[in-house]
């Protein structure tokens, strides 16, 4: 793709080569067709005592047109490739699409009627002018096509680079809200292991460990993952959250087997855990409940029982973050209830087919 974007000339030798051959038959039905009906040409008259010369002339006719205008269209796609104003380069088409034509269409006239006896100085002075006149007409033709096709180059070649340009801001948009995250977690995970140390060595050690794996996960690069991945770190976050909490945090999974392929944005069921642990109280007499499970839409939703900390709002800037990203990233929206003492967030997950499309 960005070889085209880079190339002077954007035609090549088969293009024109294409080109010429529909400007040929084109030329050429045209002419059977007029002289057909033309019964007061003497050349007609000639060519109908046999039908071999009839088949050769025209076969003769189409040859000859083909080097023609093969030469025109190179001409002219070589006047594409470079730099400069449209007066001048429409000037330097029209004089080389003539001098082409005076030079070329002549010797081209004499010899289709080489092979053929019987045709007057008079008929084949006609028949020259005659075929100069219609070359000169469709080298204009040749110079509108091919100005035709440059501006279709240039238009689909801008649509290619806004293209590009999109997905890039796109790019740049997904990293600068996912480095957003990256030391809000890092702050929250020192601190929970400042809280262990001094009280806890052995659980300390263990939370380094299980830390070091997060880690790991969270400066990966891929932008999508599977379920299955995502689950197997939320499983490790947990687990780090369950050494500092204890049996006062409680997760329930009912993942359907069935979407453990399907896709999801890394971190996002972590964000949506570290919003419910960071924004409930949690102690032995109100233990948090979480729950991850999917549904029937092909969506996965994370709940919790709502227990806020006295001046803490629901949400906050990781949800309106996640929120931003499925926007980016995924073209969709992601689903906030707030109702009956839970608090749920539902996020969309890709099957394979919507991965290729959207991603």
């Amino acid at each position: 793709m960005r070889k085209n974007l880079t190339r002077t000339n954007p035609f090549t030798r088969i293009q024109a080569l294409k080109a010429a051959i529909w400007v040929s038959l084109t030329i050429n039905i045209i002419l059977i067709m007029g002289m057909i009906y033309d019964d007061s040409a003497n050349l007609i008259s000639v060519l109908r005592k046999d039908g071999i010369n009839y088949v050769l002339f025209f076969s003769l006719q189409f040859a000859c047109n083909l080097l023609l205008f093969f030469l025109l269209f190179l001409f002219c796609f070589r006047l594409t490739g470079r730099k400069q104003e449209i007066k001048y380069a429409a000037l330097k088409a029209f004089t080389g699409i003539v001098v082409i034509c005076l030079l070329v269409s002549p010797l081209l006239s004499r010899f289709q009627l080489y092979v053929f006896e019987d045709i007057s100085e008079s008929g084949i002075a006609q028949f020259t002018i005659f075929n100069l006149v219609k070359d000169l007409i469709a080298g204009l033709v040749v110079i509108l096509l091919t100005e035709t096709m440059n501006q279709a180059y240039k238009q689909e070649q801008a649509n290619i680079m806004n293209q590009q340009l999109l997905v890039e801001n796109i790019k740049v948009k997904y990293e600068a809200l996912k480095n957003q995250l990256d030391p809000h977690f890092l702050f929250n995970s020192l601190n929970t292991l400042n809280g262990l140390i001094g009280m806890d060595e052995e659980k300390a050690h263990e939370y380094v460990d299980n830390l070091s794996s997060v880690f790991r996960y969270t400066l990966h690069s891929k932008t999508i993952v599977k379920l299955e991945e995502e689950m197997e770190f939320v499983n490790a976050y947990i687990s780090l959250l369950k050494i500092r909490f204890g049996q006062n945090m409680k997760v329930r999974y009912e993942i359907d087997n069935k979407f453990r392929n399907y896709y999801i944005m890394p971190v996002s069921i972590q964000l949506l855990v570290e919003n419910a642990v960071k924004h409930n109280i949690i102690h032995n007499k109100s233990p948090l409940l979480i729950l991850i499970e999917t549904n029937a839409r092909g969506n996965l939703t994370v709940s919790n029982l709502v227990n806020l900390r006295p001046e803490k709002n629901i949400g906050g800037v990781g949800l309106v973050n996640l929120s931003e990203r499925y926007k980016l990233l995924f073209k969709k929206d992601i689903e906030i209830k707030n109702a009956n003492g839970f608090f749920s967030v539902e996020i969309p997950l890709l099957n394979e087919t919507d991965k290729i499309t959207n991603i």
